[in-house]
């Protein structure tokens, strides 16, 4: 029997129907169900590392993921130019500072995934101050990293120096210990790399550090800088004055090697750095036995300050495979993923979990540890910050400027970056 006209037109509503539920339900508008491939630029970490990484993600959805790694040294503005002309990754490593100068180009996370308040439970806190804003989540990190002490346990055995010291009083009361001179007077040996800005490394975020533990928050929640009026100027003292002729504590000089090169040619006793420049001193001297321990606090502190400084994984605001991005970092970011991550790059993890079974690492215990403790800052322009930081901290160091004089120049000109801002 032929159907009437009224039948074909309820078969016809039926039929459109069910194609667009099976459209709905395979996610066609986000790649899902979909092979694809997604592109992610990185630095510091080799092809293997994520290959590895990635392996059980890529077999059980089909999806490849392509990892590039780019020099450090120019990636910020190769991927700045590579966004501006449409040829940029989907996905792209983001340094904890970047948020206020970059967060026009990242894509927040969807709420399905990440929310303010599931990063603050799962990650250390200093996470969600650096990757959230306005509840949103814009990148998600594998491994947070802080600032501690390396030292050379044989020179402190040579000054009877039992243990490392555990607070910046300690360290001060080493020096003439450690310190070796000859006979005009000229450090031949130093108790710290401390004091310069242009040949230490890290001496931006020393000197952050330092400001955090005197008190200051660096910059206020209006992006307003703070340090001139509290810490900033007892910071620049107490770090110059290892590079002072005429301190009593004087034993660093520009004319030395870079920190770390130093440290791991047993030039100095005390240095400065991340879990990431451990591979850097293992280079220059892959026999050198050296130890790593907190950083020093103040004395009078009643709970510790540290300094973090780490990539997290972002999502670019032109990527059409948006949603298959942010699925692909809730998987990396999950325990196994992120525990391989930690294995194969010896770095610490960054999820509270993985980081509680890590305290107890001879290497990474310390890092593990400091990350619930580590703090920030919102950055204008790192680039620029750290010069800032850099020129000041020498200017103060040769007595060219006064501390205050220091501090205060640091201060106009960051107000001034983020004045800049569009």
């Amino acid at each position: 029997m032929p159907f009437t006209k009224r039948q074909i037109i309820i078969v016809g509503i039926v039929i459109a129907a069910i194609i667009i539920a099976v459209l709905l339900f395979s996610g066609g508008s986000q790649n899902k169900g979909h092979k694809t491939t997604l592109t992610v630029w990185g630095v510091y970490d080799d092809k293997s590392v994520w290959g590895t990484i990635t392996k059980q993600y890529q077999q059980e959805t089909g999806n490849t993921i392509t990892y590039i790694e780019k020099n450090p040294e120019t990636y910020e503005q190769e991927l700045i130019d590579a966004l501006a002309s449409g040829n940029g990754p989907d996905i792209f490593y983001f340094k904890n500072t970047w948020l206020f100068k970059h967060f026009k180009k990242i894509a927040p996370a969807p709420a399905a995934l990440f929310t303010a308040q599931s990063v603050d439970q799962n990650y250390p806190r200093v996470v969600a101050r650096d990757f959230t804003s306005n509840n949103n989540v814009y990148a998600i990190p594998l491994s947070v990293d802080t600032l501690a002490l390396f030292y050379n346990p044989a020179l402190l055995d040579q000054a009877a120096i039992a243990f490392p010291p555990k607070t910046w009083e300690e360290l001060i009361a080493m020096v003439p210990k450690l310190k070796k001179v000859d006979t005009t007077g000229a450090v031949q040996a130093a108790a710290v790399s401390m004091g310069t800005g242009s040949n230490v490394n890290h001496a931006s975020d020393l000197l952050s550090l330092l400001m955090m533990q005197s008190g200051s928050s660096i910059v206020n929640e209006s992006y307003q800088t703070t340090f001139v009026s509290m810490g900033g100027e007892s910071a620049m003292t107490f770090m110059t004055q290892f590079a002072r002729l005429n301190s009593p504590t004087y034993t660093w000089n520009q004319t030395m090697d870079p920190s770390l090169e130093a440290f791991a040619k047993g030039q100095v006793a005390l240095a400065f750095g991340y879990a990431s420049d451990i591979g850097y001193i293992r280079s220059v001297s892959p026999y050198f036995d050296f130890k790593i321990a907190p950083m020093p606090q103040p004395a009078s502190a009643t709970a510790r300050k540290d300094y973090a400084s780490y990539w997290g994984l972002a999502v670019s605001k032109q990527s059409n495979k948006y949603q298959t991005a942010w699925d692909f970092i809730s998987q990396m970011t999950q325990i196994e993923p992120n525990q391989l991550y930690a294995q194969k790059t010896n770095m610490p993890a960054a999820k509270r979990i993985i980081l509680q079974t890590m305290q107890n690492d001879p290497v990474l215990g310390v890092f593990a540890k400091q990350a619930y403790t580590a703090l920030s800052w919102p950055q204008p322009d790192p680039e620029l910050v750290n010069k800032i930081f850099v020129d000041a901290i020498d200017a103060a160091a040769n007595n060219r400027i006064t501390s205050q004089q220091a501090i205060s120049s640091m201060a106009t000109q960051i107000d001034q970056l983020f004045n800049k801002a569009p």
